[in-house]
């Protein structure tokens, strides 16, 4: 029977603590939407009702004391604000709201004033940079002007109320504000504005004395930047003379360009070639290496045709051997050429004289041909009489390309081929790897 009466007593409390829980519900819903629209005295309205209703059971929240501190400091009211937090952090003593807390008390007074006058404006003479101080000197003054009193917490400083003035400091309960007499609201005036005069005088000469310095620094950072300048300028020069310098010595040491021509006007050539001859039915193939010299001179057509073209005419002489023919010769080109940045790239025409001299086979001895063979005994090019002729004469022409890499002003690299045909269409070869040397001060 006791259980049953507990349960009936439990069912009851539970009855009657559901719609408080719902109602509490409800208005923090309502705070959340005055939220979204900056509505704070309808969030203070809200806080005081949710106030009003909670319970052991049903206490409010840290959050619902946040927000209405939040809401009476954006209404200027910092008494109820400070209150509000302290409550809020009897529930969690560690939250950072107790730096806002301690902002509030190191930079606010709990005052309370009374005025015999309520038709005067209330201002503070250096006004604070923080909106909420802003806000709760707006709202002691509403109240100053509707009640003649105040009763709450204000910014450190001197204020002004009418024509007299008054200090807000630490450990200041009470100001009663009376109108003073008429000569000493007067004298107090001028001792304000001589004040006021001499604080504008120290502040003209703070800015003076400041412009100075600036002046003092930009003159300092320009004369800086003058020298700056300076330096600059002859390093410049400097390096325009050694440029200059080093021109000239590569100008007196290498050949003078002549007009139109990406490489020199006129050069020596040293270097090897490989030359052969294509088999034919009647006669073998040979491969000769050896090394070669010559000259060769440009000139250009590019004001004539105004394209970058130039001719280049050149004198080879080889001496080319294998251990079985050796060949010596001169041949002799005429090329056109065009310059492609460093590279200068042509084709023309070649003609060649050589001569071939055949080494016999000797009994004992490695080497040389059997120039009783008949593709050499039987062949009229190479034979006289039935012999193997000791020497023999070639005379060809044909075709040739070019490919010249400038290296310096007064080397260059240059790989020509060369394709020519004698009388009897035999097909030679010959493949140059040179090195131009200009040298001298001549240009065509």
């Amino acid at each position: 029977m006791k259980i049953f009466l507990l349960m009936m007593q439990l069912g009851t409390a539970i009855a009657q603590d559901s719609p408080l829980a719902a109602e509490q519900e409800r208005l923090r819903r309502e705070i959340r939407q005055y939220q979204k629209k900056n509505d704070w005295k309808q969030i203070n309205r809200t806080y005081e009702k949710l106030s009003k209703i909670a319970s052991k059971r049903f206490p409010l929240t840290f959050d619902d004391h946040v927000n209405g501190a939040l809401a009476s400091q954006e209404l200027g009211q910092l008494y109820t604000c400070i209150q509000r937090l302290e409550k809020a952090l009897v529930l969690k003593p560690d939250a950072s709201e107790r730096q806002w807390l301690s902002f509030l008390n190191s930079s606010t007074v709990l005052i309370n004033i009374r005025v015999p006058s309520k038709d005067h404006y209330l201002a503070i003479q250096t006004t604070p940079f923080e909106p909420e101080l802003q806000l709760a000197i707006e709202f002691a003054e509403r109240e100053l002007r509707e009640k003649g009193r105040f009763q709450g917490h204000l910014p450190i400083g001197r204020y002004v109320f009418g024509e007299a003035f008054f200090d807000v400091e630490v450990g200041q309960k009470t100001k009663i504000y009376k109108q003073p007499p008429k000569e000493s609201r007067v004298e107090k005036a001028e001792d304000e504005q001589e004040k006021q005069d001499q604080k504008a005088a120290q502040n003209r000469q703070k800015q003076e004395e400041k412009q100075r310095k600036e002046a003092q620094k930009a003159q300092r950072e320009k004369e800086k930047a003058e020298r700056k300048a300076l330096e600059k300028a002859e390093r410049e020069r400097k390096k325009k003379e050694a440029r200059a310098k080093r021109e000239e010595r590569a100008k007196q040491s290498s050949l003078t360009k002549g007009e139109g021509l990406s490489s020199p006007g006129f050069a020596l050539k040293l270097g090897a070639n490989v030359s052969g001859y294509l088999p034919r039915e009647d006669n073998g193939p040979f491969r000769l290496l050896g090394p070669s010299f010559g000259l060769v001179g440009r000139y250009s057509v590019e004001k004539y045709i105004n394209t970058p073209l130039s001719f280049e005419v050149a004198i080879d002489s080889h001496f080319a051997f294998s251990n079985s023919i050796t060949s010596y010769g001169v041949l002799g080109r005429v090329f056109l050429k065009r310059p492609f940045g460093s590279w200068d790239f042509g084709i023309g025409y070649t003609a060649d004289l050589s001569f071939l001299a055949y080494a016999c086979e000797k009994p004992g001895e490695p080497g040389g041909i059997n120039c009783e063979a008949p593709e050499y005994a039987d062949n009229p090019r190479t034979s006289v009489g039935g012999q193997l002729s000791p020497l023999l004469f070639f005379a060809s022409s044909g075709i040739g390309t070019s490919a010249l890499w400038n290296v310096t002003p007064v080397l260059g690299r240059e790989i020509t081929t060369v394709a020519n045909w004698d009388a009897e269409y035999s097909l030679f070869y010959w493949v140059f790897a040179s090195a131009h040397l200009s040298f001298g001060e001549i240009a065509f």
